[in-house]
């Protein structure tokens, strides 16, 4: 899993997911900054047997939100 790879690719589709949850852009780029902090510090925890790392980092974002 190349992390910056995957930053690049969803970093837009997460912050969006997370301001719908929320409904406040300020709260969803904490939250959405918590999510890339827990899953760049996790990233050795990856398995991709469990899913992909788009499931992976929209779980962390999921659980953050929540």
């Amino acid at each position: 899993m190349n992390f910056e790879e995957i930053y690049q690719k969803l970093f837009k589709r997460v912050l969006a997911y997370i301001v719908s949850r929320t409904g406040n852009v300020d709260i969803a780029e904490d939250i959405s900054c918590q999510t890339w902090q827990k899953a760049y510090d996790k990233q050795h925890q990856f398995d991709s047997q469990k899913g992909t790392p788009e499931q992976w980092i929209f779980t962390i974002a999921r659980n953050e939100v929540n």
